[in-house]
């Protein structure tokens, strides 16, 4: 019996019995990927030069540790054409149900017609899995590919986002999706419930241009692993991350900006290196942003291309990137200064809508329409040398603030002198257990009957001229409460901020069932007030708020837990005071009741000399009757 011997497999043979090797993303677009004529400027076969800053995300993509990319960029920066190169790439290499979320249907259709159906039309091997014929596309249901599901889909429809199981979900431009899809949640959780049965190699991009910091994108933007892009000057080597900030603009001699056309014309603007301080040309800035790199924040990177310092990639990892008008090579640096000046020139006349646009398309930044800041910095300047618990001198009566919340209080007193000087005497969380339950409110009886020393007379002890306690929250306990404090000669009222005291400062209303005096108010003007006590005034005196030299940092950050910022309001511009993202503000509502109290009480009318002489509180002495007059 003869021996058996292998034979050699020829390179052919070999090739075909190995398993095939996925391409990555980038070769993927170089190999297939072609701008239409009817939709880019520069058409034909995709280059990785047009957006550099693209290629490490698209490797990202198309390895296998990311789950989710979140790409917040300027207008026109390649955010739809990175959607439709992995919409290619996974029908041709790594096919899975796909799922595209666009935010109106008319967008779904626009985009079917634009984007998709040129990407299959281009390349020979997508055409042949679609059959051949473009029609085949559908909108709001599936369209079979030859190895996976494309559904097309849009924010406002739950009926386009349910029922499906995708690997891939796409969510464009989210800053125009509705808040919620009728009673369910909002389209961003919605989708990804979709991808439940491919937990282990799911893969999520949700891309937009910023709008507002408090938007669905910019909230879901900020969950990702942030990733910085940085580059190398051409002159002195060393790296660095763009920024709006190292443009130089030319000034006139008063130094104001010049007029947009003079920047337009070129000469007056110019990119400078933060480093050695040399401007760089157009072609300079190209280079170096098609040399730059992503690292992780923390990281660094020297002039020879060493990385160091940075966070390590995690399994299983989400990834956030930004891109702004200064990275791509589609407008030059004049035209970004003339478009920067007239949003300057039109700010000035009360527009700043111009400036909007600017900072969210072109620099690729959420809005932040903010009319009064609130940085927590400015507050520890107000801390002085007194402590919690004593009245200092000046101080001629005193208010106090009560927050109401699930089985617990926050209160907060403030003392009252000339022309509403103030000062913060005390502040406190009082735990009492369910509020809904009357008896429990006996920890914060025996706070309103508590008082404090005074500073010069230690043996003298200052109680509150009057309360005022939020009813918005549990209105019957806390109404009867009240009126249960007020039977015992505990001054007390009880008071809720309310839109339709707009024009006016506080307004009296009965309760339900009339049996005591309650307080709607108007928490946008006791805020403003606030505001410039706290973060506008910088001297001790008229109209300053002093704190405790013991204040916490806690209670720092409740007092700056707002800022105001502009609405539009039927053609108008209006000021409303919102909460911060995730910060607590029962102090600072505490401290709108204190106020409250106060403007009771007539602080505005305030007279030292009486206020010292008199027992009962001091203000503007209203008449009995309304007077009359002709008119």
């Amino acid at each position: 019996m003869s021996e058996s011997r292998a034979l050699p497999l020829f390179d052919a043979e070999r090739e075909l019995l190995l398993p095939r090797k996925k391409p990555d993303m980038v070769t993927w677009a170089e190999s297939h990927y072609v701008l239409p004529r009817e939709t880019a400027q520069m058409h034909g076969p995709w280059s990785r030069d047009y957006v550099p800053f693209w290629l490490e995300p698209m490797r990202w993509w198309s390895s296998g540790s990311l789950r989710q990319l979140n790409a917040a960029a300027c207008t026109q920066a390649g955010k739809t054409e990175f959607a439709n190169i992995a919409l290619g790439y996974a029908a041709d290499v790594d096919p899975g149900p796909f799922l595209i979320v666009l935010p109106t249907e008319d967008v779904a259709k626009k985009r079917l017609a634009t984007r998709i159906r040129p990407l299959f039309r281009t390349c020979p091997r997508l055409l042949g899995k679609i059959g051949g014929d473009l029609a085949n596309f559908n909108i709001g249901k599936e369209t079979i590919l030859n190895d996976m599901i494309l559904y097309i889909a849009w924010a406002h429809s739950a009926v386009t986002l349910s029922d499906v199981p995708v690997r891939y979900v796409v969510f464009d431009e989210p800053t125009k999706y509705p808040a919620a899809v009728g009673a369910d949640t909002d389209p961003i959780r919605l989708g990804k419930r979709r991808q439940r049965g491919f937990s282990l190699n799911r893969k999520t991009l949700v891309c937009s241009s910023p709008v507002l910091e408090d938007d669905l994108f910019w909230s879901q933007w900020l969950s990702g692993q942030p990733y910085d892009w940085w580059v190398p000057c051409g002159h002195c080597g060393r790296w660095h991350q763009m920024a709006w900030e190292q443009v130089e603009l030319d000034k006139d001699e008063s130094g104001r900006l010049l007029a947009a056309a003079e920047y337009a014309a070129g000469g007056h603007a110019r990119y400078v290196c933060p480093h050695c301080r040399r401007p760089w040309s157009e072609y300079e800035r190209w280079e170096s942003v098609t040399r730059g790199r992503w690292l992780t924040v923390g990281a660094t990177i020297g002039a020879e291309g060493q990385e160091t310092g940075g966070l390590p990639p995690g399994a299983n990892r989400s990834i956030r990137i930004w891109a702004g008008m200064l990275h791509p090579i589609f407008q030059t640096i004049d035209d970004l200064a003339a478009e920067w000046a007239a949003a300057q020139e039109a700010k000035h006349t009360g527009n700043v809508k111009p400036l909007q646009d600017f900072i969210t398309n072109q620099l690729g930044t959420p809005w932040k329409e903010t009319a009064r800041a609130t940085p927590v910095e400015r507050l520890r300047a107000h801390m002085g040398k007194y402590q919690t618990g004593v009245v200092p001198e000046g101080c001629l009566f005193v208010t106090r603030g009560i927050d109401v919340q699930l089985d617990h209080v926050y209160v907060i007193d403030v003392g009252w002198g000339d022309l509403s000087e103030a000062w913060v005497l005390f502040f406190a969380r009082i735990d009492c257990g369910d509020t809904e339950r009357l008896s429990n409110y006996g920890p914060v009886q025996d706070y309103l009957r508590s008082g404090w020393p005074l500073a010069a007379d230690p043996g003298t002890r200052r109680h509150h001229t009057l309360a005022s306690i939020d009813c918005a929250y549990r209105t019957e306990e806390v109404t009867a409460f009240a009126r249960q404090c007020q039977r015992q000669k505990v001054p007390i009222v009880p008071a809720r901020g309310s839109d339709h005291v707009k024009r006016g400062i506080t307004r009296p209303f009965r309760d339900a069932n009339k049996r005591i005096l309650c307080w709607d108010m108007n928490v946008n003007y006791f805020k403003n007030i606030l505001h410039a006590m706290l973060f506008v005034a910088s001297e001790p005196g008229p109209g300053y708020l002093h704190l405790p030299r013991d204040s916490t940092d806690e209670l720092l950050e409740h007092l700056s837990s707002e800022e105001a910022r502009e609405i539009p309001y039927k053609g108008r511009r209006l000021i409303v005071w919102v909460k911060k993202q995730g910060r607590p503000n029962h102090w600072w509502n505490c401290l709108v009741h204190a106020r409250h109290a106060a403007e009771l009480v007539g602080v505005r009318w305030l007279d030292p000399a009486a206020a010292c002489s008199r027992t009962k509180p001091a203000g503007r002495r209203m008449p009995k009757r309304p007077m009359r007059t002709k008119y």
